[in-house]
């Protein structure tokens, strides 16, 4: 983990006086070496998943909180663990193949090891078999969508081509 960019969370916590669930998200600045502050969620997100496969388990620390059960501060936690959101990742990593920025090679390589992604649970496939079939049932409805439109233009065209014929 980072102990900067800790430490910058820490003090944005100390100084709100929030308790419970916090996601605080950074992004460091090339141009200026600093890490930059991004967002600050006071909601479990999607993400939270994350937090449990580097060994912090958020809802049940935040419900031991709530039930005031006393608790020991979690200062350890896995590094390097990777979380996969498979179709975003595939098309960024599309878009950065493009720019000349990433290669397919060096996409794979930086999604080796632990993973916990954002959709595909072994015990519970139905949120991952939800998610991408109504992702193709949307894809569907706007190809056949665009095909419905493409035939009207297609027909009118040929419409105006018979008029244009009968009267020259």
């Amino acid at each position: 983990h980072n102990d900067e960019v800790e430490q910058y969370a820490r003090q944005l916590l100390a100084k709100s006086a929030y308790t419970g669930i916090v996601g605080i998200e950074f992004k460091f600045d090339s141009r200026s070496k600093q890490y930059k502050l991004i967002e600050i969620n006071t909601r479990p997100v999607n993400t939270t998943g994350l937090s449990i496969g580097c060994g912090v388990n958020l809802p049940l620390i935040a419900y031991l909180d709530a039930i005031g059960e006393d608790q020991e501060p979690i200062t350890d936690w896995e590094d390097g663990v990777i979380w996969i959101w498979l179709s975003g990742d595939m098309i960024a990593a599309r878009q950065l193949q493009k720019l000349g920025k990433l290669s397919y090679r060096q996409w794979f390589r930086s999604i080796s090891g632990k993973r916990i992604y954002a959709i595909l649970a072994t015990d519970d496939l139905r949120p991952f078999i939800q998610f991408y079939a109504r992702g193709a049932s949307r894809l569907s409805a706007k190809i056949m969508t665009a095909s419905r439109i493409a035939g009207f233009f297609r027909g009118t065209l040929r419409g105006l081509e018979r008029m244009a014929t009968r009267i020259w």
